[in-house]
């Protein structure tokens, strides 16, 4: 089943992803939950090798927020409660949900995604073509979770990897079709 995303210009340029992923997809086998902040530096050094996006430095802020405190900066942005994370630019911000499973295929992807927005602003892209801005950012995470599931032994893990890409290509194609 598809989501519907949103985007909103509030106050500066906000991209948002409507990821309802907490319950979604498979955890990779690892010792620990990984940092936000080291998966944002991962995804950037991915773009880096599969864009031409280069020497993009992480987000200056950071905010990790509770369910609540997300409900509330979301609603504050007419975006919907529901969201596990998105990107501001104005502020060069990423924000995430406290709650949310970082071993997750689905978060990491939509990690990825986030970062996407966040390269697309300091190199000043796509600034105003919202339509672009999203079919980059879902083309670049239909990209990485291909990738992802050759990794996974299981076919069913895999498949449902590959499942969600195509789901993510889907996305970027529709993404000014609404």
């Amino acid at each position: 089943m598809m989501r519907f995303r949103n985007l909103v210009i509030d106050g500066g340029l906000i991209v948002w992803l409507f990821a309802d992923v907490l319950g979604l997809g498979i955890s990779q086998a690892r010792a620990q939950q990984p940092d936000m902040k080291v998966l944002v530096k991962q995804s950037i050094e991915w773009i880096a090798q599969n864009s031409d996006y280069r020497d993009v430095e992480p987000p200056r802020n950071w905010a990790q927020l509770d369910e609540q405190a997300m409900a509330n900066e979301t609603v504050k942005r007419r975006i919907d409660p529901r969201t596990t994370a998105f990107y501001e630019c104005s502020s060069q911000t990423m924000f995430f949900r406290s709650d949310i499973d970082l071993t997750r295929v689905a978060v990491q992807s939509s990690v990825l995604h986030e970062t996407v927005h966040h390269a697309q602003c300091v190199n000043h892209r796509l600034r105003g073509d919202l339509c672009g801005m999203e079919r980059e950012a879902y083309g670049l995470q239909a990209r990485w979770l291909r990738a992802q599931a050759a990794k996974y032994s299981s076919e069913a893990d895999r498949r449902w990897v590959l499942d969600y890409a195509d789901g993510r290509e889907r996305e970027a194609a529709r993404a000014c079709n609404r």
